[in-house]
């Protein structure tokens, strides 16, 4: 039954559908803790990295929208989601491998025994670590173009069932269940991402030793781990396949809209919505028709939707620092390590160490996002609560200020680690950073995403403007590539903290997002109802506010 029908969820089934975005949060919290790492160690000058991490920008830019457009339009007997989601996971499946393998695959390919893949690297008299280093080059480039090509495919492959798991969410769920749907759906994206974290800081190799390395070692068990997420959610998910008429209806539906005259009876949108009388259904699939399509539904939207895009433009640009170089950074400008060093040498050894610490801390701040907001038994969430004692756009603000403080005192940490060394007072410090951003990874998946989902739930074109929302994710992180690629390229002269001033780049874009929430009142039109649910109210759009006041999209507060 689709959410805009009468028959209720059972929990359990509520659960296990939201369960796909653990899956995808185990994906990207993996990336986000070993990638940057395996490409400097198979020889990619660290200025090159942030090139690399293009490819999250544009899956998410092309993909989502393209698969949202046909996902909403799908006929097949599974539904309109599920065959998007399915077909992706087996894409992310051997992407994922292709990336664990791709040392010793390239060595194969390139007839070089296994340890031919090193990289040798000539030191620079700027800087102690990779940053200040030059790779001769990786002696088995192949394996380097393998881990690329495998990476990229990835972020396509989980953008691709992650934009319709989303949708599928506000497909099958009625308003009445709306709290309950958001808060598993938090609670999920919040498990993988503590998940990802933490099997990224463990030495799984040490529980599975004939996977040969730690890097096949996990991400095996992440591959397994998203497999049963994505086939738990698909199995329980049933969705009722879209029929020509359906589509058709929903058409009319999106011509009504614009003020385009139907050509069902008297040139009226029947009421009683019958299909029957549909004219000849949609021919055909034209990549332009959709993108103006997008265009059309994007200007329809109210006001609050398109002012939380904006937020979160500027809100990931900063996430994306500290994705790209966060655990990296810990490694070696705060342990003092390098991933050019020899195997087993002390630098490589500081630097292995310095990751999975940063990989630990990135773990402790998704628990942090959890604890934040999910509700007990007895108490409800801690940020719901406060967004009823203070207000949703004084939350707001406070989550955009803790995220440039902690950025800005990457720099500071960074300054220390220079002068007194890689003391327990400094690699606390660097922890904390990357902890304290908990806080604002609860608000970033809670706020938007409520507005979101609130304003476009009666909407036949849900899947596309929720995809088009999942672009305020995606775009922003060619600009932070850009900015580091424009840092780490800078002489030493201009820069000698390396990848802490990305990310303090990263607290400027923070600071800019605060700018936006107070100029736009984003927040001003959420009306916490209780400490439970949020309901978002389109100033001056009664149509909306109506919509949004029905579905009383909570935050994670539960139900």
């Amino acid at each position: 039954m689709s959410a805009t029908g009468e028959a209720r969820l059972a929990g359990w089934r509520v659960a296990c559908v939201a369960a796909a975005l653990c899956g995808a949060q185990v994906c990207w919290s993996i990336q986000i803790g070993i990638s940057t790492k395996t490409f400097l160690e198979l020889g990619m000058p660290a200025s090159l990295v942030s090139a690399a991490w293009l490819a999250g920008p544009l899956s998410g830019t092309v993909v989502q929208p393209i698969v949202g457009v046909l996902s909403d339009r799908c006929t097949a007997r599974l539904g309109r989601r599920r065959p998007f989601m399915l077909a992706a996971l087996g894409v992310t499946l051997f992407a994922m491998a292709l990336f664990a393998a791709a040392a010793p695959l390239g060595a194969a390919l390139a007839g070089e025994p296994i340890h031919a893949c090193a990289v040798e690297f000539i030191p620079q008299i700027n800087g102690s670590s990779t940053e200040g280093t030059r790779p001769v080059s990786s002696r088995c480039p192949m394996a380097l173009s393998l881990a690329v090509t495998g990476f990229w495919l990835q972020d396509f492959a989980v953008n691709a069932f992650q934009g319709p798991t989303r949708t599928l969410m506000t497909d099958l769920i009625p308003p009445s269940q709306q709290a309950t749907a958001n808060a598993w759906f938090g609670f999920m994206a919040g498990l993988g991402n503590a998940l990802g974290a933490a099997l990224a800081a463990a030495d799984i190799v040490a529980i599975f030793p004939f996977f040969g390395n730690n890097l096949r070692a996990l991400y095996a068990v992440a591959g397994a781990l998203v497999f049963c997420c994505v086939i738990l959610a698909s199995a329980t998910a049933h969705e009722v396949p879209l029929t020509l008429a359906m589509r058709e209806r929903d058409k009319l539906r999106r011509r009504a809209r614009r003020g385009v005259p139907s050509r069902v009876g008297a040139g009226v949108l029947d009421p009683a919505d019958d299909v029957a009388a549909v004219v000849q259904p949609e021919r055909g699939f034209s990549l332009r028709t959709r993108m103006a399509e997008a265009w059309r539904a994007w200007q329809g939207a109210s006001a609050p939707l398109r002012h939380a895009f904006y937020v979160q433009c500027f809100t990931w640009i900063a996430w994306f620092t500290t994705f790209i170089y966060a655990t990296s950074w810990m490694g070696e400008r705060v342990f003092g390590g390098s991933p050019s060093a020899p195997e087993g040498s002390a630098g490589r050894e500081r630097y292995d160490e310095g990751v999975r610490r940063g990989n630990l801390a990135l773990a402790l701040q998704a628990i942090f996002a959890l604890a934040a907001t999910t509700p007990t038994p007895y108490t409800a969430a801690f940020l719901p609560w406060l967004m009823a004692a203070t207000s949703t756009k004084a939350v707001y603000i406070s989550s955009q200020a803790v995220m440039a403080v902690c950025l800005f005192g990457t720099l500071g940490v960074t300054v220390a680690a220079d002068a007194v060394g890689a003391t327990a007072a400094v690699q606390a410090g660097g922890m904390a950073c990357l902890i304290l951003l908990g806080w604002c990874w609860a608000v970033t998946m809670t706020i938007p995403w409520a507005i979101a989902g609130s304003v476009i739930d009666a909407m036949p074109d849900k899947g596309l403007l929720m995809a088009i929302m999942n672009v305020s994710q995606a775009a922003p992180e060619m600009v932070a590539a850009l900015v580091g690629f424009v840092i780490l390229s800078l002489p030493h002269g201009l820069n000698p903290w390396g990848s802490a001033m990305v990310m303090a780049a990263g607290g400027v874009s923070a600071v800019a997002s605060i700018g936006v929430i107070v100029g736009l009142g984003v927040g001003d039109d959420v009306v916490v109802d209780d400490v439970t649910a949020v309901a978002v109210a389109g100033r001056g759009d009664d149509e909306h506010a109506e919509s949004a006041r029905s579905a009383s999209a909570p935050l994670l507060g539960g139900g």
